[in-house]
């Protein structure tokens, strides 16, 4: 990208992988590999759109429901990049961050969503976006890949009403 703060939007390229319908109790577990060039996160702000979510989605939001895969995407001796991974519209803005800060493309480890964004568990998704959001770009940038998963279902679980109010 060449100005900051600028939106990638990748959702017409890549296809997460779903299981076959009808497995999982309604719980559908996704699993995104995405290729990033440095020239998709050389600003602060730049956001790379993933994939939409259907109309009707609810995304698992618990300690451990988001989980990011790294490679080293800072070849630096002292790294600096860093992204938050979340959930918003196709502007890129994130209505939810469900990994805050991560540093995992400094070294090529995973990270996991640590805490709730809100008090309740399911969070509204429908027709958002999986969107990964430059925090820090790196001191010595390095193409590399980035593998999302996570969860959500498209029914209500345990009958309770979804929060759909933003952070």
């Amino acid at each position: 990208m060449t100005a900051a703060g600028a939106v990638l939007d990748l959702s017409g390229q890549i296809s997460p992988r779903f299981p076959p319908a009808g497995s999982n109790y309604g719980i559908i577990p996704f699993d995104v590999n995405v290729e990033l060039d440095v020239l998709d996160c050389d600003h602060t702000g730049d956001a790379i759109i993933i994939f939409q979510f259907p109309s009707v989605a609810f995304l698992f939001n618990g300690t451990g429901g988001m989980v990011a895969k790294y490679d080293d995407m800072d070849t630096h001796g002292t790294p600096t990049v860093a992204f938050n991974v979340g959930v918003g519209a196709v502007d890129g803005v994130l209505d939810y961050i469900l990994i805050t800060g991560s540093t995992g493309a400094e070294t090529g480890i995973a990270e996991t969503q640590a805490t709730l964004t809100s008090a309740n568990p399911w969070l509204d998704v429908g027709d958002l976006y999986l969107i990964l959001d430059v925090t820090a770009v790196g001191t010595t940038p390095a193409d590399g890949g980035v593998r999302i998963g996570g969860w959500y279902t498209q029914q209500l679980i345990l009958g309770e009403s979804v929060e759909s109010t933003n952070l």
